[in-house]
């Protein structure tokens, strides 16, 4: 019983050594949706150079068709692009061929000009149905939403506003209480919200000991 008792013990200590040598792993990606926009894209692109992060983008197919020299970017610059739908309608609103035609128009586009296949699916508003995710199932795609979201992106004339002084405090406060690891973190295509919240953001949580992965990434782990 001794014995036993000394063993029991020994594994005690090795094992809570160990969790205070290796603590758990935290990984959080962060998504952008809606881009690509130049005078959003560019200066967020800049940013997540500079704080050494990669971000996996929500990609509507219209905008990259407009924009590709900012979808190499992004593709070149080590970030994950994901499909966010062609048109950015509503796809509870549509009938299953209009979804699919969204969903693979979006995704040959996109192969084309990266030689990346389209892993991932957001819907526009995180709207979707049953006929949906069959389509999805279909196509070999996994649908993305979100736990936690940053609430940046204020639709007023194809803008981004803020609504209230002190609203970017408050939301950036939101999203480092909510954050736990293995989340999915929902921001915009750039505007002043994302610009000012993302830093703040990286840096609270890189102090928390997070490390900021892409979806494939953070799926794989």
């Amino acid at each position: 019983m001794k014995r036993q008792g000394l063993l029991l013990s020994i594994c005690i200590l090795f094992f809570s050594f160990k969790s205070v040598l290796i603590p758990s792993p935290k990984y959080v990606a962060i998504t952008f949706d809606d881009g690509p926009k130049p005078a959003f894209s560019i200066p967020l692109l800049n940013m997540l150079d500079d704080l050494h992060i990669r971000g996996t983008f929500f990609i509507v197919g219209q905008a990259a068709k407009k924009y590709p020299d900012i979808i190499s970017r992004i593709h070149h610059s080590g970030h994950e692009l994901a499909n966010h739908s062609y048109s950015h309608y509503r796809m509870d609103t549509l009938s299953p061929s209009a979804m699919d035609s969204e969903i693979r128009r979006a995704n040959d586009l996109i192969y084309n000009m990266t030689r990346q296949h389209m892993t991932y699916f957001r819907p526009p508003g995180g709207r979707y149905n049953e006929a949906l995710q069959k389509i999805l199932e279909k196509n070999d795609m996994k649908m993305v939403l979100w736990d936690v979201n940053l609430g940046d992106y204020i639709i007023n004339n194809g803008h981004t506003h803020i609504k209230e002084p002190g609203i970017i405090k408050e939301n950036i406060q939101r999203v480092l209480r909510r954050t736990k690891p293995g989340n999915v973190i929902l921001m915009h295509n750039g505007g002043e919200m994302v610009m000012e919240a993302l830093p703040v953001i990286v840096s609270h949580l890189k102090s928390e000991g997070y490390t900021f992965v892409t979806l494939s990434q953070l799926r794989s782990l």
